[in-house]
Order: C-alpha cells, then sequence, then structure tokens
C-alpha cells in the first residue's frame, strides 16, 4: 500500500509507479489533486473515487487515468462515492450529473432486507416492467389467474462451475419436494411455476406434476424474475435472483420457503438475510 500526496518527491514516485506496474494486487491511496494530474500508470485495473468534492474536469482526468491500455488489462472498474459536500456556488460533479441523468446502474447483491425495507415500495415501482414480450405475458395470464407458486432451481452454474459449488451450498430434491408439500397443505389447487437454469435436472429430480409449468428459455431473465414476483408464493433458490422476485412480491399473505443454508462453508445471519414472515426450510 502507498500513499502519494503533493510532498512525495519525483524519485520515490517513480519507484512506486515501477513497483505498481510490475505486481498485482497493489494499492495506491493518492490525494485527489495528485491522482488526476499526477498518476501515470497502466497497471490500474479498479479505481475508487472518495473526495468528497469534485470538478468536472478533475472528475474527467481521474477517469482517464484507467484508460491507460496495456497488455494484460481490457478494462478497469470505477468507483465513485459520492458525498453531497459543496462550497457556495460549487457542486458536487458526480451528484449534479446523476441528476441530469434518468438511470443509474447498481452493482451488488442487496439482500439485507432491514436495509431495504423501509423504501419498498419505491423499490418495488423501480421493477414494474413497462413492456414484456408476448409469450412472457402469456405465462403472466396463467399467473394471475391461479394459485400460482413459482419455484426457483438454479442448477447450472451451482452444479457446473467447481468454484461455485465450493462456495455455495446444494439445494437438494428433497428441499423442494418438502416445500411443495407444505405449499399443498396451505394453498388450495396449487400452481408451480418453474424457472430453472437447468431444466434437465428439474425433470429428472422433481415428480412431474399436471400443476406444473415449465417457463420457457425463451423468456427473457429479466422478465423470468418480474414473472416470480407476480407469483402469489415462491419457492426460492440460494440465489439473489429468486431471492429478489420474491421479495418484489407484493401479496401481504405471500407464503415464500427459502433455503437455510446459504454458503457450503460459511453460517449467514438469517435474521437480516431473511424477512420475518419467511420460512426457512433445510437444504
Amino acid at each position: 500500500v502507498f500513499f502519494v500526496y503533493g510532498g512525495v518527491d519525483t524519485n520515490t514516485r517513480e519507484e512506486i509507479r515501477e513497483i505498481v506496474e510490475n505486481e498485482k494486487d497493489a494499492i495506491i491511496i493518492a490525494s485527489y489533486c495528485t491522482f488526476s494530474t499526477g498518476i501515470n500508470i497502466r497497471n490500474l485495473h479498479n479505481i475508487v473515487f472518495a473526495s468528497p468534492s469534485k470538478s468536472r474536469v478533475r472528475a474527467l482526468q481521474s477517469i482517464g487515468r484507467g484508460l491507460r491500455r496495456r497488455d494484460t488489462k481490457d478494462a478497469a472498474t470505477l468507483f465513485d462515492l459520492a458525498d453531497d459536500i459543496s462550497h457556495k456556488s460549487k457542486r458536487n460533479f458526480t451528484l449534479n450529473n446523476l441528476k441530469k441523468t434518468n438511470y443509474a446502474f447498481l452493482n451488488g447483491h442487496w439482500q439485507n432486507y432491514d436495509i431495504i425495507v423501509d423504501y419498498k415500495n419505491e423499490i418495488r415501482k423501480m421493477f414494474e416492467l413497462r413492456d414484456i414480450t408476448e409469450k412472457a405475458k402469456q405465462t403472466l395470464d396463467d399467473i394471475n389467474l391461479s394459485n400460482s407458486i413459482s419455484v426457483h432451481f438454479r442448477k447450472g452454474d451451482y452444479l457446473s462451475n467447481p468454484k461455485f459449488k465450493a462456495v455455495y451450498a446444494h439445494c437438494n430434491a428433497d428441499y423442494y419436494r418438502n416445500a411443495m408439500v407444505k405449499i399443498r397443505g396451505k394453498v388450495d389447487n396449487p400452481k408451480y411455476f418453474i424457472f430453472s437454469d437447468n431444466m434437465d435436472w428439474v425433470k429428472n429430480n422433481i415428480n412431474i406434476s399436471d400443476n406444473m409449468y415449465f417457463v420457457s428459455d425463451a423468456v427473457s431473465d429479466y422478465e423470468q424474475q418480474y414473472l416470480m414476483s407476480q407469483c402469489k408464493n415462491n419457492i426460492i433458490a440460494n440465489s439473489s435472483f429468486s431471492w429478489w422476485g420474491a421479495w418484489l412480491n407484493k401479496y401481504d399473505n405471500k407464503i415464500v420457503i427459502a433455503p437455510k443454508k446459504w454458503f457450503a462453508n460459511f453460517e449467514r445471519d438469517n435474521d437480516v438475510f431473511y424477512p420475518i414472515n419467511w420460512t426457512i426450510a433445510n437444504n
């Protein structure tokens, strides 16, 4: 970790530059003015803007620090921490820019419900789709006309990717069978809408019945999550995809069944992870 500011002499800066250019996982903490004009390092993969005040020129100069090309680098990620600190007529460039746009991209899982619960109406409104494909509309009509339950099976990368398989717990067939039995005991004539990235696994491990509907791969991912949220009840996997599908479900009396174990070798605090009215089941 290196600290660079206006008082660091040229020779020391050059030594730091050479180290960072040739090593992995090096971190530079730099004063704002120094970074925007005095750092010329191609081996920058991640940049965090943490200055409380940002001018347009300096912000663009700082972005340029990450645009230096290198054979081992094809992208750079920028993280912008926007503090609302203004002085007289000068305003924070980041916040001004956000106000001028109608969209923002947020990267994360955002699955601690206690953080977002106070904004549930605003968030649910954001996820309302203005337009969906004809195939999705047909499924939505069926969802609205039945005692619908979404069931999500994440059996693609969780089984095929060694890294994911080592990190995430497995929701076995018994978890889903028991969840469906529990739903049947509380819901008349339930209809299960099956969402999965591996339908073959579902068909080979779950008893197929007439009250199951397999949602087509022709329906896009974002439409599938929207359809989950429109179901009256939900059975989720240990996946943020269906967690959000269930959380966005606006039915007051919904039944949501969720897996107790999310990670393979790590116990998560379910008290902040799941809303109190969700049913936690062994998986």
